[in-house]
């Protein structure tokens, strides 16, 4: 399955930048999805900004992870919590 994290804060006590735990980290994407995919996975927690899947630049294969980033920070949590 796959896996989701957000950028870590742990390492400083400071609070992130404004906006950083709006944005996932999303590993183990199956080779087969497409950004897409990726969109109508997330979708049922908020309103996406933006996604992306690393491809590969000269296979233009899937590298298995990608980004997500929602509007707000507590839709980006709904979804870690709601897929992991």
């Amino acid at each position: 399955s796959m896996g989701m994290t957000m950028p870590s804060s742990s390492s400083s006590s400071s609070p992130p930048p404004d906006g950083e735990n709006r944005n996932l980290i999303v590993n183990y994407i199956p080779q087969t999805y497409s950004e897409n995919d990726l969109v109508e996975l997330f979708k049922p927690y908020g309103q996406i900004e933006s996604c992306k899947i690393v491809m590969d630049k000269v296979t233009g294969q899937s590298l298995g992870y990608g980004f997500v980033k929602f509007i707000n920070e507590q839709e980006a949590a709904n979804a870690v919590n709601g897929l992991s």
